[in-house]
C-alpha cells in the first residue's frame, strides 16, 4: 500500500523523513515482536535515506513513538545498534498509533553528506 504522503522531502538540503512503520519493502504492514517492528521500521528509514544518497548516519535527529513504555529497554537496544558511534539526537514519547498493532513510528531529520 503507497502512503498517501512522501516518505521524505528535501528542502534546503535538509531530508524530512515521515514516520516509518513496520513494513515491508511491498508497503504491507506487520504486527511482530517489538524488536522485528524496530528492525524493519530502520531497513524502511535506510531505503529511503538511500533513496537520497544519504545513510543513517547523516541522521541528525530522530523522534520515536512507542505504544507502550514497557518496550522503552528494547528501543534503547535498538537505537544504540543502530547508531554505535555519534548517534543523533532523540526524543521518545509513549502514545498511540494510527495503526493498531503497530508498536513504534520513527520520524527523522537527515543532512545528507553532512560532515562530523
Amino acid at each position: 500500500m503507497k502512503p498517501p504522503f512522501p516518505p521524505a522531502v528535501l528542502a534546503g538540503g535538509v531530508l524530512w523523513l515521515s514516520g516509518h512503520v513496520a513494513q515491508n519493502p511491498d508497503g504491507t504492514f506487520f504486527t511482530g515482536s517489538f524488536t522485528e517492528q524496530a528492525d524493519a521500521v530502520f531497513a524502511g528509514l535506510t531505503r529511503t535515506l538511500d533513496a537520497y544518497g544519504a545513510g543513517l548516519s547523516d541522521l541528525v535527529r530522530v523522534e520515536c513513538f512507542l505504544t507502550d513504555s514497557a518496550d522503552f529497554p528494547a528501543w534503547n537496544a535498538a537505537f544504540s545498534a543502530a547508531f554505535p558511534d555519534d548517534p543523533p539526537a532523540r526524543t521518545t514519547l509513549v502514545t498511540a498509533l494510527a495503526l493498531p498493532g503497530l508498536r513504534i513510528e520513527i520520524q527523522a531529520v537527515a543532512v545528507p553528506s553532512r560532515e562530523r
